[in-house]
């Protein structure tokens, strides 16, 4: 293959990713929409003690899910590749290992509900632990399904099912919320709604495939379990290492004192989402990439996907830091003012998510067991850090100390997967773009600063507006002026705006015409 034919195949793949994470970017903001509100409300019909047990509750089935996870299920994208003729079976597999592990889950905490006294205070979620372990069953299989469609190719089938999981998860989720304001309707509604994703995705794979059952794989499962263990292993490592702080804090503090320390601790969910599309248009790619031993095109390919990420993650970071108190007072109310300095320290966390350090490690065999050992040398680091910032700082220096743990994580991975990769500092200079991002942040930062002095007599909810919309307009001025945003991103902004519009104009005309 040529030089420009090797080139033009790196373009193409940059601009099918960007594509691919486009459309599934438009279906996780709708999905932030639809889910955004839920504990807005619950922070508004629970007290802080009722809120907290909630979170507790939550922080088990979220732990769960990631310790269960075993990383099977994006085997699904690996081994749909490799067994093109078995992707029927390939996703059967992902549907037996965990139900298999789910109803293990649940058989324990039915027989055992009392373990949860072990780490939280109190006795007070015992009685909801069998529900929460059913509605693990239900959400480890719901939640694992969503890599089929994306590993079969049907980004848009994938879109639609983001937006209807998250439609009915806002919908029964809220209104058990309303009505009935207990954990006991929210858990419900929680497999109620893990139960109607499934549905819909069993009638996709039906529907794809023209049939839903195949023959059992036995060596193909093997194998699927096989490549996935020892990363899920590590896995399980890291949950363990990334989730200590809840518990660390539950096991100090009663739940109203834990419900000010997870207000602290929110996160963005549309930040989440949008790295999760990234890394999901990205793994094929280089996937692809890997097979051909061709890791220059790896590293074009993750520093670009970087830059693309650093412009949405750099500015969200700096305007939800000058807007932390606004944020949080008028999202949660004034019940979780004292939540505002652990916000504060949680955002730093925001930029490290640009890495994608682990979508990388997992191309390479002889890193299998990097993140086992990594954890394991720092799990008790962690311990003794979150002691140490307890001590000297209460939440805030929890916070603090959770932070420059994830900073050390990820610090070593990158160094790790760049000595993989063959990678030289020449290779960093392709990072020079963040500079200039940085740069238009900071412009924006100081005309929101100075807006909120001019305003500063404005209620919490007009300042948030005002700020937010000060910041992004500078912002996206210093963008475009500056070159954040590259002629070919231009040109494919524009030919996207000019498809919506022509669209829209067709259907106004079609309206006319029908009305005529």
């Amino acid at each position: 293959m040529s030089e420009i034919d090797t080139t033009t195949g790196q373009a193409v793949g940059r601009r099918q990713i960007t594509q691919r994470a486009a459309v599934l970017m438009a279906a996780n903001v709708i999905a932030t929409i639809l889910s955004f509100a839920f504990p807005l409300v619950l922070v508004r019909v629970m007290s802080k003690a009722d809120y907290g047990l909630y979170r507790q509750a939550f922080t088990i089935l979220v732990s769960a899910l990631g310790l269960l996870n075993l990383q099977v299920a994006v085997s699904v994208f690996y081994f749909s590749a490799r067994e093109p003729g078995k992707k029927l079976q390939v996703a059967h597999n992902v549907i037996i290992f965990y139900s298999l592990i789910g109803a293990l889950v649940f058989l324990l905490f039915m027989l055992w509900p009392g373990w949860v006294t072990l780490i939280f205070q109190g006795a007070d979620l015992v009685s909801y632990v069998p529900l929460i372990g059913f509605a693990i069953l239900c959400w480890l299989v719901s939640t694992n399904l969503e890599a089929v469609p994306i590993a079969l190719g049907d980004v848009n089938f994938a879109s639609v099912l983001i937006v209807l999981s998250q439609l009915t998860k806002a919908a029964v989720m809220i209104s058990a919320a309303l009505i009935f304001g207990t954990l006991t309707a929210i858990l419900a509604g929680a497999v109620i709604q893990s139960l109607l994703q499934i549905g819909f995705t069993v009638l996709y794979i039906r529907r794809h495939f023209g049939h839903f059952l195949a023959p059992f794989d036995w060596p193909l499962f093997k194998a699927q379990i096989g490549n996935a263990l020892p990363f899920g292993i590590g896995g399980i490592v890291a949950i363990v290492q990334n989730d200590m702080h809840n518990y660390f804090v539950s096991h100090h503090f009663d739940p109203a004192v834990f419900a000010v320390y997870a207000i602290g601790c929110f996160q963005l969910p549309i930040l989440g989402m949008l790295s999760s599309s990234f890394a999901n248009a990205f793994n094929p790619e280089m996937a692809k990439h890997k097979e051909q031993n061709n890791f220059e095109a790896i590293i074009d390919l993750w520093m670009d996907v970087i830059r693309k990420l650093a412009f949405f993650f750099f500015p969200a970071f700096m305007a939800l830091f000058v807007l932390r108190y606004e944020f949080i007072v008028t999202l949660f109310t004034t019940k979780y003012l004292a939540s505002v300095p652990i916000f504060a320290v949680n955002l730093f966390a925001i930029v490290l998510g640009i890495a994608l350090h682990m979508h990388i490690l997992r191309l390479f065999d002889r890193l299998k067991y990097f993140r086992l050992k990594l954890y394991l040398v720092l799990i008790p680091i962690t311990f003794g850090a979150l002691n140490l910032g307890l001590s000297l700082g209460g939440l805030t220096g929890v916070a603090i100390a959770v932070v420059l743990i994830q900073t050390l994580d990820v610090g070593l991975t990158l160094v790790m997967v760049g000595k993989e990769l063959g990678m030289s500092r020449g290779d960093l200079r392709r990072l020079r773009p963040l500079l200039t991002t940085s740069a238009a942040t900071l412009i924006a930062a100081g005309a929101t600063i100075a807006a909120k002095l001019v305003i500063a007599s404005f209620s919490d909810l007009n300042r948030l507006i005002i700020g937010a919309a000060v910041f992004g307009i500078a912002y996206l001025v210093a963008a475009f002026t500056m070159g954040v945003v590259t002629d070919e991103e231009k040109a494919y902004l524009s030919a996207l705006t000019a498809r919506l519009w022509k669209k829209r104009s067709e259907r106004i005309k079609m309206s006319s015409v029908h009305e005529a």
